[in-house]
Parts: structure tokens; C-alpha cells; sequence
């Protein structure tokens, strides 16, 4: 059971969501999904991208921020959304088959991969999107369920973003996360490990307390890329159990949680029943309603360097998303916005345009909206990949 206090209000008309760390959560039909989300710029085998590597490890980069995500919450992923900006070709088709390898590897098949294309031909640099769904189990997500007096433990090494070899897999979280020893797992991204640590005691209603001294203190605050490494939280007297497991990645305890709890259980889901993914994409529910979806991709147009169509991506974007909105037979719910632009100044300008859109579209800002940004590798060229999300009874 988790501890963090959620209030869901089921609406039989849309699904009740709540933002949790980097997770969307969904309560619908009495099942609860959690939704995360990735862009990939400029990283791959085109032309101008920006670091160069094969286009099958770009897939493995491209899934593994959000599967990880989806993974370490105790969700079991039901649907991967894979989508390209540009149109198919035999380089996509390669980075799909890195997005697959990456998604068996935690043993779930690759029947549940979707891919999504734009229609811009010959592009000069990878942009892509990815949205993993990951449906609860019985017992619920292990979110926010550490414990006072639990250590806080790092698996895995900070690493600069660029260096994919020897960071810390999906398969190895996906280990951590069978074991009923850990209590707790969250993938370390760029503000370090020690920021993650205090996020995780704080969603618990605890404190930090790290220790004086341990081998990694100096790398605290060193970005961890792509989740090169995570935390997790474990009994003192469990922690010889989780070394047993023989996960090939350095462990180290950095400090304890203190306190006493100040946060109330998430329930687990009612009347659970696996889902159905379907050809086109929807998530079917035991009850007859479904959760109907859409992408729309853009490229080359905007304000980057090399962009062949000049003109505000803000503008775009909105564009896209009324597209969207029109062609989706469903209730929208939820938009996820994949962008291959630095947060500053285009990225923040699409997300205040799309804000301000998704009333018209009955849409919370606040709960229906998230994505991602591309800010260690933008490219010279623009990329946007919206995928919409929709309730149907």
C-alpha cells in the first residue's frame, strides 16, 4: 500500500486524473493507469543529430525514461506509443526495433508498442516521442509507501546523458521492483540523486537524513541523464536481501527517512480487470468503455536553425492539437505534448498556447496536461508530437 494521499472523484464521463512526481494517474472504470512521457532530439544516426549512435540504441534512449517511470511505480505497462515526427522509413523501423528490445527486456511483449509517423520526409535529425501507459495491479502502485527508518539507496551511477553504455537498465529496476523487500523506486534524472531523495521522503510525508559520509557523497548533486541511476528505499535488515538479487550496478546507502507519516493511503483499484489494447490504439475496459487516442506530428517548422517553414511553433502546436480535438471520437481527457525544442523560449511558449487551448477543448490544464522538452539536444530542426487522449462509453 502507498501513503500518499490522492483524492479521485470517478466521473462517468471522463476518468479522474491526478499529477504525481512525473506520473499522470487515472482513475477509470475502476482500474488506475499511470501515464508517462518522453522526447528524444538530435540523438541517433541522421545527419545533424547532435550525438551520433545507432539507431537501435536511440530506441532504447528514446523508451526508457518513461518505461522506467512507469515500471518503479509497480504499474504493469498495457501500451507504448512510439511517435516519429517525420514519415516511416528503414531508419524509424531500426529505432522501433530498439523501443522493442527495451520493452520485452522487463518481459512484457511487444504486441503493445503503437507507432505514430508525421509525413515529412528525409528528416535531418531524430525527434521523437514516447507516452508508456501502465495499468495498477490489485494491490495498487508502491508510490509514496516508504517507511520511518527506512535507508534511502542508490542502484546505478550518475552519468552524463551522452554515455549510454553501463547505465542502469530496465531490466535491473524491473528486478528491484519484484523484490517485497523495496518499498520504494524512483529514477534519478538532472537535478542529482540527493534532490531525488528529499522528493521521495517529502511524497511520503518523511524527511531526508542524509549520511555524513558514503562513497558517491561528491556526486550528490551530478546529473543522472536518462535515469543512468535510481533510489529506493528498504529496511536496514532487508537491504542484504536486495544484494542477493545480484543486480549488476553499484548500491550504495546515502542516508535514512525520518519522522512520522503525515499522509493517508491511495486506494488500490476498484474491481480490477486486465485491458484490452486494440489495432488502433484504444484501451479497452471489461465494462465496454474505452480510452480512444490520436498523434499528430510536426517537423521542420518553427524557429530552429535548419527549419524549412518559418513561423511561431506556439502557433503550430495549437493547430495540431485542434486537429486532434476534432478528429478523436471521444471525451478528450488528457493531452502529452513530446517536444524537440529547449524549454526556453519555445518550448515554454508552446506549453502557455496549449494551456490556454485545452479549455475549449474541456480539458484541465492543471490534471490533463503534461509533457516533455528537449533541452540537451534540440537539433536544427523543429519537432512536435502531440498525442491526444479521449474517454468513450
Amino acid at each position: 500500500m502507498c501513503s500518499h494521499s490522492v483524492m479521485f472523484v470517478e466521473d462517468q464521463k471522463k476518468p479522474d486524473l491526478y499529477r504525481f512526481r512525473d506520473l499522470t494517474l487515472c482513475r477509470a472504470a475502476g482500474q488506475l493507469l499511470a501515464f508517462a512521457c518522453d522526447s528524444t532530439g538530435a540523438v541517433g544516426a541522421l545527419p545533424e543529430d547532435d550525438f551520433a549512435t545507432d539507431a537501435r540504441r536511440a530506441g532504447v534512449f528514446l523508451v526508457k525514461v518513461a518505461l522506467m517511470e512507469v515500471i518503479a511505480s509497480g504499474a504493469v505497462p498495457v501500451a507504448v506509443y512510439a511517435d516519429f515526427c517525420y514519415a516511416p522509413s528503414p531508419h524509424t523501423e531500426r529505432v522501433l526495433a530498439g523501443v522493442l528490445d527495451e520493452v520485452r527486456s522487463v518481459g512484457v511483449g511487444g504486441e503493445i508498442v503503437r507507432p505514430g509517423y508525421g509525413t515529412y520526409g528525409a528528416p535531418l535529425c531524430t525527434a521523437t516521442g514516447v507516452v508508456v501507459v501502465g495499468q495498477a495491479p490489485p494491490a495498487g502502485l508502491q508510490i509514496a509507501c516508504s517507511q520511518p527508518g527506512d535507508l534511502v539507496c542508490t542502484v546505478g551511477r550518475p552519468m552524463d546523458k551522452r554515455s549510454h553504455i553501463g547505465q542502469l537498465t530496465c531490466a535491473a529496476v524491473k528486478a528491484l521492483r519484484d523484490c517485497a523487500a523495496v518499498h520504494e523506486i524512483l529514477p534519478c534524472g538532472s537535478k542529482g540523486f540527493r534532490y531525488e531523495a528529499n522528493t521521495l521522503a517529502d511524497t511520503s510525508g518523511l524527511d531526508f537524513c542524509e549520511s555524513e559520509t558514503y562513497p558517491i557523497k561528491e556526486q550528490a548533486q551530478i546529473s543522472c541523464g536518462a535515469c543512468a541511476c535510481a533510489i529506493f528505499t528498504v529496511a536496514p535488515e532487508d537491504l542484504p536481501q536486495v544484494r542477493a538479487l545480484g543486480i549488476p550496478y553499484f548500491i550504495c546507502p546515502i542516508g535514512r527517512l525520518t519522522g512520522t507519516r503525515r499522509q493517508e493511503a491511495l486506494a488500490p483499484p476498484a474491481r480490477w480487470a486486465p485491458l484490452r489494447l486494440t489495432a488502433d490504439g484504444s484501451l479497452h475496459f471489461c465494462t465496454g468503455q474505452r480510452i480512444r487516442t490520436a498523434g499528430a506530428m510536426s517537423y521542420a517548422a518553427g524557429r530552429r536553425p535548419r527549419d524549412e517553414w518559418i513561423c511561431a511553433p506556439e502557433q503550430r502546436a495549437v493547430e495540431l492539437l485542434k486537429q486532434l480535438a476534432a478528429s478523436l471520437p471521444a471525451v478528450p481527457f488528457l493531452l502529452i505534448d513530446d517536444l524537440n525544442l529547449p524549454m526556453r523560449p519555445d518550448g515554454e511558449r508552446v506549453m502557455v498556447a496549449l494551456r490556454q487551448q485545452l479549455t475549449s477543448c474541456g480539458i484541465d490544464p492543471e490534471t490533463g496536461f503534461t509533457g516533455s522538452t528537449e533541452d540537451n539536444h534540440p537539433g536544427p530542426q523543429t519537432g512536435m508530437a502531440l498525442r491526444l487522449f479521449g474517454w468513450r462509453e
